[in-house]
């Protein structure tokens, strides 16, 4: 039977439904995969500020024997995702993120030469071993993190051989399991924002779809609309497409694509899907969709 649990975890509701024919076995793997999920975002979540990768940014170094296993594959997965897509998904922002969270609170832009010289040092930071520790730029890792935590849910479900499972994270999904998957596509218009359905993609196997878009969360200053995902490029919210959908292996790799690609054109979107071999689709300002030649959009 189908068992589900909804619980509260990394600002948004997490669904995970699994089959097992055996009720007490569902029910039981179920708490197992979200007490997992929990004990991961302990972790590596920046807005808690007991967290390892807290104390990382915050101290800018670490004890190697003190950084969590889970901390060191999210950062390495970080940076290969960096490399991947051009610098466009770019872990190491933090410090341009917090300027512009800090702007909109004052209900003002940053100062140029502020954001100018953030952007100056990005191509330079790293994350390297120095002397027994992790040593590191502030790191920025909400565009992956979250899909990270579902991928150590779904190991953790099929390590204990459950054979179908879903977990959402507010629109972030993972998949396990040889058969059939739909997922909606919520339309990025932000006047009947949740109300309106754009499509539905249809994957096959265990697989992940993120989204991504410039449409969830944005402010208002002089009557011009910004939005939270920045441009590492300009140091400015990203003005390319407003909506993304990737799919692929694994969700840590479809959220940072996904983030990655609403800072391009529609066409240059899809031509970075193509590069990367994965699935997907963008919509541009006019509402036009476009999408890689073999994605099951209906």
């Amino acid at each position: 039977m189908w068992r589900e649990a909804v619980v509260s975890l990394m600002g948004t509701f997490v669904a995970v439904a699994l089959w097992d024919e055996r009720q007490e076995t569902a029910s039981a793997l179920g708490t197992m995969c979200v007490e997992e999920m929990e004990r991961v975002t302990k972790v590596i979540s920046a807005w808690d500020e007991t967290s390892p990768l807290s104390a990382l940014n915050r101290e800018g170094r670490l004890p190697l024997l003190a950084a969590p296993q889970d901390l060191l594959s999210l950062i390495a997965k970080a940076e290969r995702m960096r490399q991947k897509t051009h610098s466009l998904f770019e872990p190491f922002s933090r410090e341009l993120v917090l300027l512009w969270r800090d702007a909109r609170k004052k209900g003002r832009l940053p100062e140029r030469d502020a954001i100018e010289r953030l952007l100056h040092a990005i191509p330079h930071a790293r994350t390297d071993i120095q002397d027994g520790f992790l040593v590191t730029t502030p790191l920025e890792l909400d565009g992956i993190g979250k899909g990270y935590v579902i991928d150590r849910g779904i190991d953790l479900l099929r390590g204990r051989g459950v054979s179908y499972a879903r977990i959402n994270g507010g629109g972030d999904i993972a998949f396990l399991g040889d058969t059939e998957w739909e997922v909606e596509i919520e339309a990025p218009w932000t006047e009947r924002l949740g109300e309106a359905i754009l499509g539905r993609v249809l994957v096959k196997g265990s697989c992940a779809v993120a989204s991504s878009g410039s449409y969830r969360s944005n402010w208002e200053l002089d009557g011009k609309r910004y939005h939270h995902i920045l441009d590492p490029r300009t140091g400015y919210p990203g003005e390319g497409v407003p909506h993304a959908t990737v799919v692929a292996p694994d969700c840590a790799t479809a959220d940072a694509v996904a983030t990655a690609i609403t800072l391009l054109e529609a066409k240059e979107g899809i031509a970075l899907l193509s590069e990367l071999k994965l699935e997907g689709l963008v919509v541009d300002d006019a509402g036009r969709v476009y999408t890689t030649p073999s994605l099951h959009f209906i």
